[in-house]
């Protein structure tokens, strides 16, 4: 079994713009996988004779997409908002400390993060529920409802999707 390598890097100068793009690649779905799951394709699993589901960058249908853009808008200002927070110093800065130690394993582990982001899920959530205060809480509350059935119903079609992937695959 071939192992895989979890840190790579450019071995000239001229590779570096495609590490790069891969790690930017491998941080925007740090926050974007716990939330919404990207469309999947079958692989063949290395370990095994079976085949596996591979999700792919940010490969989503029109509903989640729109999930993603609320996800994004909710953690921003969620996140804004808790750096701005007078009362809650200690908190941000545990909430940053665990985000970027995740954040970093991330971006060791690879391209797939569907596994491990059940780790760090909460920790987004946490980040993106301190959107809900402030001046425009109610525009953020609707966006967080918005998410909340955008996100169910991409995940679902996600998942039925792959089944109907196995299904057709293993027909013989």
């Amino acid at each position: 079994v071939k192992e895989q390598r979890f840190l790579i890097y450019p071995k000239n100068v001229e590779s570096i713009p495609m590490y790069a793009e891969i790690y930017i690649k491998r941080a925007l779905v740090f926050c974007s996988s716990p939330a919404v799951v990207a469309q999947g394709r079958l692989e063949d699993v290395q370990v095994s004779d079976h085949e596996g589901v591979a999700y792919g960058f940010f490969d989503y249908s029109r509903i989640g997409w729109l999930a993603v853009v609320c996800w994004f808008s909710l953690l921003l200002r969620g996140a804004s908002n808790l750096f701005k927070s007078v009362e809650n110093p200690r908190l941000a800065r545990t909430l940053f400390c665990f985000l970027s130690f995740e954040f970093i394993l991330h971006l060791f582990y690879g391209d797939s993060p569907f596994l491990y982001c059940a780790h760090y899920a909460t920790g987004l959530v946490i980040v993106a529920s301190f959107s809900l205060e402030g001046r425009h809480s109610r525009v953020f509350q609707v966006i967080a409802l918005v998410f909340c059935i955008c996100a169910l119903w991409s995940n679902l079609e996600t998942f039925h999707d792959s089944i109907d992937m196995f299904i057709e695959a293993n027909k013989d």
